[in-house]
């Protein structure tokens, strides 16, 4: 009960922070939007809403099938991992993503090339904090799960450093193809991406 509290409350807090800040920054206002509105929006919109459930679906299927292959044991292993680094990416990697999302679209508005030089400056800084992160992971696993899950949860730290390098490679992809791809109109490359993967 307490990592998804953990991962709810980090997420909420995050949010609660971005939003207040973006309405104090740029004087923000709400109003109702009618659904005819957000249904037309999601159609207009509809292959990067697209690439985002398929995205969803195969990120988030992988444990049902897993249980096809493997032991109901070995799954939970796999599960107390992959918790866990849902939690860590919800500090490191949505956080990052979320606050660089706007200054890189603004950039992008300008002009092209300007936008590209902002990702060739984002990229090595975002990589390398995620990448000494994964490090830090793998080397630091089994005092990890221990201290979440205790000693009886052993045998999870062979999946957990497996899985430790996704932050890294979370942020990579969405460096490449939120920030990048979306910011170029190369919607439908991102969608036939996502469908590849």
């Amino acid at each position: 009960m307490i990592l998804p509290a953990i991962n709810v409350t980090v997420a909420l807090l995050g949010s609660v922070f971005l939003l207040l800040y973006a309405c104090r920054k740029f004087n923000l206002t709400y109003h109702w939007v009618k659904i005819k509105s957000s249904i037309r929006l999601l159609y207009e919109e509809r292959v990067i809403f697209i690439s985002t459930v398929v995205i969803s679906l195969y990120t988030t299927t992988n444990t049902v099938v897993l249980g096809l292959f493997v032991s109901a044991t070995e799954v939970g292993y796999f599960t107390v991992s992959l918790s866990l680094l849902n939690v860590i990416n919800s500090v490191i990697s949505i956080p990052v993503s979320s606050a660089i999302f706007p200054f890189i679209g603004n950039s992008f508005a300008k002009n092209r090339e300007t936008g590209l030089d902002v990702i060739r400056k984002v990229l090595p800084m975002i990589s390398y904090l995620t990448f000494f992160a994964g490090i830090v992971l793998f080397i630091f696993a089994p005092l990890i799960i221990n201290l979440f899950y205790g000693n009886q949860f052993h045998d999870a730290v062979l999946s957990f450093r497996i899985m430790a390098f996704t932050p890294f490679i979370i942020s990579l992809s969405n460096v490449f193809g939120i920030q990048t791809m979306l910011n170029l109109n190369m919607d439908k490359t991102f969608f036939s991406l996502s469908k590849a993967l």
